[in-house]
C-alpha cells in the first residue's frame, strides 16, 4: 500500500458536528449452518496439505437371484447336506481426496497518531472491533454454506414443459407431470482460479459468485419452482439412506428444508393447499411452538420443517456469458456449455455523499428470481480445523505467527520508510479449515425459481364525496357557513373574525 494512503478508514479533516455517532450494523439471522456441520477437530498433521481416503461401500442383499428352497429326502438321497448359496454381501471401496483452505480479512491501514485530534475516535474504533465477531460469523457461515451444498451428491433441477410455460395458468401455475424432468446432476459451482477469475477445476476451491446449471439456454424460463413433491422424492430416498433427521434429540420427527428466501416457504405451503383442495388455495399456517423453539416457521407433509437462511445463496442469469451460448452447442455432460448464474448479495457497498463506504441493502437480492435450498443433514459433511503452528525446537512462532480461528489481530510491524514508528497499523483475521466428506449421498439441494408476484387489492366502493360540513371554528366561536368572505365582520384569519356578524345568534367559547 502506498504510505501517503494510510488513512482511508477514516476522513482527517473531520469537523465537529455532533457529540453522538449513529452506528450501522449487518443483521445476520439464525445459524444456518456454522455450528451445526458437524466439528471434525483438527485437521491431522504429519500427512501433508491433502490427505486421501477410502470409504467403504455399502453391504446390499443381492437382487433376488437365490430363493428358498424345501428340505426333501428320501431312500435314494436327500437334500439337507446342499443348501442354497446367494451372494447377499456386495462390498467395495471408493477414493476421494480433501485438504485445506484459508481466507484473510484485512482492514485498511490505521494512522493512530491521527486519532487523537479526532472527536470520536474511540466509538469509530470500538465500532470497528465490535463488527468483528459479525464478519467471522458471516464468512463461516457462508463457507459452510456453499460446501455444503458443493458436497451434497444430488443437485436436483427440475423442469416444466413448453407447453406449461404456454398455457393460461390454470391450477395458479400447477403443472401435472407422470414423469417429471427431474435431474440429481443439475448444477455445480465453478472454481477459482488462481488469478482470481472463475474456471471450472475441481483441484481448485469453489468460487461462491457462479453457478452452472445443466439445461440448455433457452430453457432458463422452464426451471421449475420449490415443490413439495420435490422435496419429498428427496425425502424418500433418505428413507433407504439414514434414518437421522436433525430434530431428534429436540423430541421433534422433522427433516430440515433450508430456503434462501421467505417467499419459498410462503410458496410451498400455498402450493400444497392447492394441491389439496384442487388447486383452490386454502389458509396456510404456522406452527408457533416449534418456531419459537427450533426457528421452523412452516411445516409442510407432516415432515418437513422450514427454515429462512437470510443469506442464503439467491442469484440472477449471467447475461453477458450466456450470449455466447447456444441450444446447438449445449451437452448434458459438458458444464461449460450450461448457462451460469451469477450470485447477489444481501448488502452492497455504496458510496457516502462525504466519499466514504457504506453497505446497503441490496434490492436484486431481494427480488433474485433464483436460490438454492437444502435439505440439511449433519451427515454429509464434517469440518476439519487448520492446525497452528508450534515450537520446534529453538524455532519458535514470534508475535505475527498466525492463527486461523477468525480472531482479530492488530498489525503494526517496523518499516524503515512508511512505519519507522510503528504509528500506522491495521487488523487482519484470518480462516482456514478444511471440509472432509462423510456421506455425500445423503446430500439434497435444489435450483430453482422464487415467485416474486405480490398480491394488490382495492375496493370496489366508489370513493364517496365529503359533501359540505355545517359550521366551522374560528379561534374564538363557532359558526355556521356564510356566503363569502363579506359576511365576516373582520379579516378572515383573525381573531374574532365572526364576531359583528354572528354575535346574536352563537354562543362564545368560555
Amino acid at each position: 500500500m502506498n504510505c501517503e494512503m494510510y488513512d482511508t478508514a477514516f476522513r482527517s479533516a473531520e469537523q465537529q458536528i455532533s457529540s453522538e455517532l449513529v452506528k450501522k450494523k449487518v443483521k445476520l439471522g439464525e445459524n444456518m449452518y456454522w455450528g451445526r456441520v458437524k466439528d471434525g477437530g483438527m485437521f491431522p498433521t504429519k500427512s501433508g496439505f491433502s490427505i486421501k481416503k477410502a470409504r467403504l461401500s455399502r453391504i446390499g442383499f443381492g437382487q433376488g437371484e437365490q430363493g428358498w428352497e424345501k428340505i426333501s429326502g428320501s431312500d435314494c438321497g436327500s437334500n439337507t447336506c446342499a443348501e442354497p448359496i446367494a451372494n447377499v454381501i456386495y462390498h467395495g471401496s471408493s477414493d476421494f481426496s480433501f485438504g485445506l483452505e484459508r481466507f484473510k480479512v484485512q482492514t485498511q491501514e490505521i494512522c493512530l497518531s491521527d486519532l487523537p485530534f479526532r472527536q470520536m475516535a474511540a466509538q469509530e474504533m470500538q465500532h470497528l472491533q465490535d463488527s468483528f465477531p459479525t464478519i467471522s460469523r458471516y464468512f463461516w457461515e457462508d463457507y459452510l454454506r456453499t460446501r455444503y451444498i458443493d458436497t451434497c451428491a444430488n443437485k436436483w433441477v427440475t423442469m416444466v414443459s413448453d407447453n406449461y410455460l404456454a398455457s393460461d395458468g390454470t391450477c395458479d401455475l400447477l403443472e401435472r407431470r407422470c414423469t417429471p424432468n427431474m435431474n440429481a446432476n443439475g448444477f455445480l459451482f465453478w472454481n477459482r482460479g488462481l488469478d482470481g477469475n472463475p474456471t471450472i477445476d475441481a483441484s481448485l476451491p469453489v468460487d461462491e459468485r457462479f453457478v452452472s446449471v445443466n439445461v440448455p439456454p433457452s430453457k432458463i424460463p422452464n426451471i421449475s419452482e420449490l415443490s413439495g413433491d420435490l422435496i419429498e422424492e428427496a425425502g424418500l430416498n433418505l428413507e433407504f439412506e439414514d434414518d437421522s433427521v436433525p430434530f431428534t434429540e429436540a423430541g421433534v420427527h422433522l427433516h430440515e428444508i433450508v430456503v434462501p428466501d421467505v417467499k419459498v416457504g410462503r410458496r410451498m405451503v400455498q402450493l400444497e393447499r392447492m394441491q389439496e383442495a384442487d388447486c383452490l388455495p386454502g389458509n396456510f399456517y404456522k406452527d408457533t411452538n416449534l418456531s419459537l423453539a427450533l426457528g421452523i416457521t412452516r411445516i409442510i407433509r407432516e415432515q418437513y420443517g422450514i427454515r429462512r437462511d437470510k443469506h442464503g445463496w439467491k442469484g440472477w442469469p449471467d447475461d453477458a456469458y450466456n450470449a455466447e451460448l447456444t441450444d446447438a452447442g449445449y451437452s448434458p455432460t459438458d458444464p461449460l456449455t450450461w448457462p451460469r448464474f451469477r450470485r447477489v448479495y444481501a448488502y452492497v457497498p455504496s458510496v457516502n455523499p462525504n466519499g466514504t463506504s457504506n453497505y446497503v441493502t441490496n434490492s436484486s437480492f431481494q427480488n433474485a428470481p433464483f436460490g438454492i435450498t437444502t435439505l440439511f443433514n449433519n451427515r454429509v459433511m464434517q469440518m476439519l480445523h487448520h492446525p497452528e503452528a508450534g515450537s520446534y525446537g529453538s524455532a519458535k512462532p514470534g508475535d505475527l505467527a498466525r492463527t486461523y480461528g477468525g480472531t482479530a489481530k492488530w498489525f503494526n510491524q517496523y518499516d524503515k520508510i512508511c512505519n519507522p514508528k510503528q504509528e500506522k497499523g491495521h487488523w487482519e483475521l484470518h480462516f482456514g479449515a478444511g471440509i472432509e466428506p462423510s456421506q455425500p449421498e445423503l446430500g439434497n439441494t435444489w435450483f430453482h425459481r422464487i415467485d416474486h408476484s405480490t398480491y394488490v387489492g382495492t375496493s370496489r366502493c366508489e370513493i364517496p364525496i365529503i359533501g359540505c360540513q355545517e359550521g366551522g371554528y374560528t379561534t374564538d366561536c363557532y359558526t355556521e357557513i356564510m356566503a363569502g368572505e363579506a359576511a365576516l365582520g373582520r379579516e378572515v384569519g383573525q381573531r374574532g373574525a365572526n364576531y359583528k356578524a354572528v354575535k346574536n345568534s352563537h354562543r362564545y367559547w368560555d
